[in-house]
């Protein structure tokens, strides 16, 4: 300790340091999710384009809004379809009565909102939201497009931004086959070149596919998509098979109001109508139904309360619907009371929008197994809360070809098993062939480490190049990769078998390395990889065997 040249009487006192510098590891399971809210502001201010750290939905819900609110309609069964619709299944409004296909009102997906409360319910914490859009962006008539440009530019903004450690965007599934490919592109460049982040991909058209045939034609042309990506850039991405049927949007979310679309209107009230027909038939001297005159009532303030127009279908509901003086929940609650039948077409609208890609659902399940068992275990063998069913039940024999395949790249699957539900079943990233990066938790591992040794090191740029530096520095990271190896991180039966760190002349620099500034620190880790083929050998000895 330096001497103090004291000059007036008195007691000082002096503290020194105990201990030598520490690394404290960086945050490991910060996602930025990009893509489309329903507002962006704080306080008068735009946030789009701005990324935004929030830690709860309800952040979000002040900053950027809800969900989008969908459209259907009704179609009577076999009649044709407009062109510019997704049919979701059909169903009877009620026995007896007439057969309807419930429609959707033209093709967007917003998935951010829905994928942001999968990865809340699935443990995420602190997060990043760039918004890069509004759903309508001063068009009310219409809502705005997915624009490829604009995903592209969302990760930009993130892009030289310290913080985020995984790349989510649900939407560039809603993307044309080229367009895709690439977001999914930029996004692992922008991983490769930041080596401080991973990239959560979604299987473009997963969700469409229900037979091997279309199995395997999307897996292969999502594995073309990714053939343009340069070879070190894949390992930091890993992909997810296939959509999720969750259980994030539920009945309670829908109203009778997303279902008043247009001329839609009237094949609305005219089916409810047939419907009360059939629930409360006339009584034999002829009477109407109490019950059926109720409901007519309810029915008629369909008619005058709900709005009828495009521009008017992102608008939120007025407090009251005039002339009424029910809200559109109420209305909604009023309808299903005195027609019970009516929950169904409320069920399959909810589960509609319940069809997910897997990536918010990941980034959640990457946050748990982080925070309850470290970055070095697989995100695997763990189910995913809200989680119904996979869209499309993988079995053994494909998930063989998607998780060892000729390319590299394996595509990890979410599959059902008997007695344990639905669960993560892979943990490969896009360069399985490589015996140093296959797996996913050692490319987070890396990372960890790397990025929490690199910001402690920070502070030793402008140290003397000098022997004291050097053994300060190797103390330093030998403490922190100690008590890595000591929470089960790192493999080998003691630390010297774990890991090795070396600084000095003559063992990692030359005089000339001195000269011109370089210290080169040498950290050498023996990373944990997963038992992933567990082989049981059982024997019979024969009696009397040695």
């Amino acid at each position: 300790m330096a001497t103090v040249q004291h000059k007036t009487p008195g007691v000082y006192i002096s503290e020194p340091n105990s201990f030598p510098p520490a690394i404290v590891g960086v945050e490991t399971a910060v996602p930025a999710f990009i893509g489309y809210t329903a507002i962006a502001s704080d306080r008068g201010k735009s946030l789009v384009g701005v990324p935004t750290r929030i830690n709860s939905m309800a952040e979000y819900a002040a900053k950027f809004g809800r969900g989008y609110e969908e459209r259907y309609y009704l179609r009577p069964s076999g009649k044709e379809a407009k062109t510019d619709t997704r049919l979701a299944e059909n169903f009877t409004l009620i026995d007896g009565g007439t057969a309807y296909t419930l429609v959707k009102d033209g093709q967007l997906n917003f998935y951010l909102y829905n994928s942001l409360r999968l990865f809340y319910d699935n443990g995420g914490g602190a997060c990043y939201i760039v918004s890069c859009g509004t759903y309508q962006d001063g068009t009310p008539d219409q809502a705005t497009a997915i624009k490829v440009q604009e995903l592209i530019d969302g990760l930009q903004y993130v892009e030289n931004l310290v913080g985020p450690t995984m790349l989510v965007v649900p939407e560039a599934t809603v993307l044309a086959n080229e367009e895709f490919s690439q977001v999914a592109i930029a996004m692992l460049n922008q991983c490769a070149r930041k080596q401080d982040r991973v990239a959560i991909l979604d299987v473009f058209g997963a969700e469409k596919v229900a037979d091997d045939e279309s199995l395997w034609a999307t897996i292969a042309s999502f594995r073309k998509k990714l053939a343009g990506a340069p070879a070190e850039a894949l390992r930091y991405g890993m992909a997810y098979f296939p959509f999720l049927q969750t259980s994030v949007v539920s009945t309670s979310d829908i109203s009778i109001a997303n279902f008043a679309v247009g001329d839609g209107k009237a094949v609305l009230v005219g089916a409810l109508n047939d419907a009360a027909a059939v629930y409360y038939p006339p009584a034999e001297d002829g009477k109407a139904n109490p019950r059926a005159t109720a409901l007519e009532a309810y029915i008629g303030m369909i008619g005058a309360s709900l709005p009828d127009t495009t521009a008017n279908r992102q608008k939120p509901p007025p407090e009251r619907t005039p002339p009424s003086i029910l809200t559109h929940s109420e209305l909604t609650e009023a309808l299903i009371a005195n027609l019970p039948p009516l929950r169904d077409m409320f069920h399959h609208a909810a589960a509609s929008q319940s069809i997910l890609p897997p990536s918010g659902a990941m980034a959640g399940v990457f946050a748990s197994v982080d925070a309850l068992r470290g970055v070095w275990n697989a995100p695997a063998n763990v189910g995913i809360a809200d989680l119904i069913a996979p869209t499309y039940e993988v079995n053994s024999h494909q998930q063989e070809v998607l998780n060892v395949p000729t390319d590299g790249m394996a595509v990890n699957a979410i599959r059902t098993f008997p007695s344990r539900g639905p669960l993560v079943w892979g943990a490969r990233t896009l360069d399985s062939n490589s015996n140093d990066w296959r797996y996913i938790q050692v490319q987070r591992t890396m990372i960890f480490v790397e990025q929490s040794v690199k910001t402690a090191l920070n502070s030793f740029a402008f140290a003397p190049n000098t022997a004291s530096t050097w053994t300060t520095v190797v103390s330093m990271i030998e403490s922190f990769l100690h008590g890595l190896w000591s929470a089960g991180g790192l493999m080998g039966d003691s630390p010297g078998e774990a890991y090795s760190v070396k600084c000095g002349l003559g063992s990692t620099m030359t005089a000339d390395d001195i000269l011109n500034g370089n210290m080169i620190v040498n950290v050498v880790l023996q990373m944990v990889h997963p038992a992933e083929f567990i082989e049981l050998v059982f024997n019979q000895q024969m009696l009397g065997g040695a």
